[in-house]
Formats: C-alpha cells, structure tokens, sequence
C-alpha cells in the first residue's frame, strides 16, 4: 500500500484464563494507508480492543510482526517502544484513562510532555483542540466534574495533541449524543483529510462507518474484509 503507515503481520495473541487459553487475535495481517480511515467492526469480544492496543505499541503480540512506517516498535526496549509511541501514535481508550487531579487543559497537555520543543504542543494548541470538541468552556474543570461524553472528547483532544501519524480509537462515539458524535466524526474525518493522519477506529456506529475508507470485520479474532 502506498504511504504505508501501519502494518500488521500474521499477529496473534492468546490471553490465560481460569478455563485455559483463549486466542484474542489469531494470524491478523492488515497495512493502514496515509490519510486513510479504516473502521473494524465485530461484536464484543471478537478482538477488535487486542488488536488496537497491539497496533498501538501497548500490548505485544505472542506471534507476529509490527510496522510504523517501517520502524518495529516491538523490538525497542520498553522506554524506546515509549518515546516512539509518543512521536507516532494517539489513542482514544474507551475508558478515558484521564488523569483524575489535572486539569482538562492539562489532560490534553499530558502527550507533549517528551516533546516541549515542538512549537504546535502549546496550551494555546490545547485550547484550540478543546474548542474544536466543543469544550472550552470546560479548561479548568477535573474529570470527575465533567459527563462521560464530555470525558470521552476530552480523550480525543488528548489524542490529538502530538498529532499523531497514526491515531486509534476504541468506540470513540459510544458516549455521545448525537449531536456530538457528529462533532467528534467531523474532527476525525478532518485530521485524515487535512493532516494525513491515519485513522484505525473500533466502532458500531453507522455514521462513522458510512464515512470510513474501509470497514475490515473481525469475528473471533480472525480478519476480513
């Protein structure tokens, strides 16, 4: 694929449970293109969380090989696999992962932190992402005082502070009203048209299915188109 930005190949991984082992992702092959949005799509439990947080440099697959652009995150030590994340990727966590004692302007901050040099990483930045999420007027508010739609666009600018190359989402409309899902897939569709960012979204939702380049199912761990 031209602009080749992520590449999976041949992944798997088993998780141990009390019954024994059970396959979260089996022989997963699947390359993500520049400015491209790619949604997978499968019911709870088929894989779709395993292989975000394995396409995203936080789980190491049993078997199989990762690709940034033609860096292999997974054979750096656990702090260069870091810095590496923080240069290439960002995440919406469909549990938020805020941190519950800063501050919505600082939460969305958090990523810049290895990169103060970088000009574009500026609170003003920050406040710009917050306005485009419809939540500035909210800067100086904790989490906890916020809704859970409102924690959940608050991730999304926290993923999009270091704009990211490649940015993954878990379920990041599962939250919203319509009305601000509309907003959020809006924003997404713009960071792969006007950045060149590339987008792979676990979702269930229609509208950010119908606006996706590609929809790739998943149904026991194992891929399809």
């Amino acid at each position: 694929m031209p602009n080749e930005i992520c590449h999976l190949q041949l992944v798997s991984k088993s998780y141990r449970r009390a019954d024994g082992m059970v396959a979260a992702l089996r022989d997963s092959t699947l390359t993500l293109g520049s400015g491209s949005i790619t949604a997978l799509a499968g019911p709870s439990g088929s894989g779709k969380t395993t292989l975000l947080l394995i396409a995203g440099g936080l789980l190491k697959p049993d078997a199989g090989e990762v690709h940034w652009n033609g860096d292999a995150p997974y054979r750096l030590s656990a702090d260069g696999r870091a810095m590496l994340r923080s240069q290439t990727t960002g995440f919406v966590f469909q549990q938020f992962h805020l941190i519950p004692y800063l501050t919505v302007l600082e939460n969305v901050m958090v990523p810049g932190l290895a990169h103060k040099s970088n000009g574009c990483r500026t609170p003003e930045y920050a406040h710009q992402l917050l306005a485009e999420v419809r939540l500035a007027h909210r800067t100086h508010h904790l989490p906890r005082e916020l809704s859970t739609g409102e924690r959940q666009r608050v991730a999304l600018a926290r993923a999009l502070f270091n704009r990211p190359r490649l940015l993954l989402a878990d379920e990041p409309t599962a939250n919203l009203d319509d009305e601000s899902a509309e907003h959020v897939i809006q924003r997404l569709v713009t960071y792969t048209t006007n950045e060149k960012g590339t987008l792979l979204v676990a979702t269930h939702d229609p509208k950010l299915l119908k606006v996706a380049d590609r929809v790739v199912h998943i149904d026991a761990g194992k891929l399809r188109s």
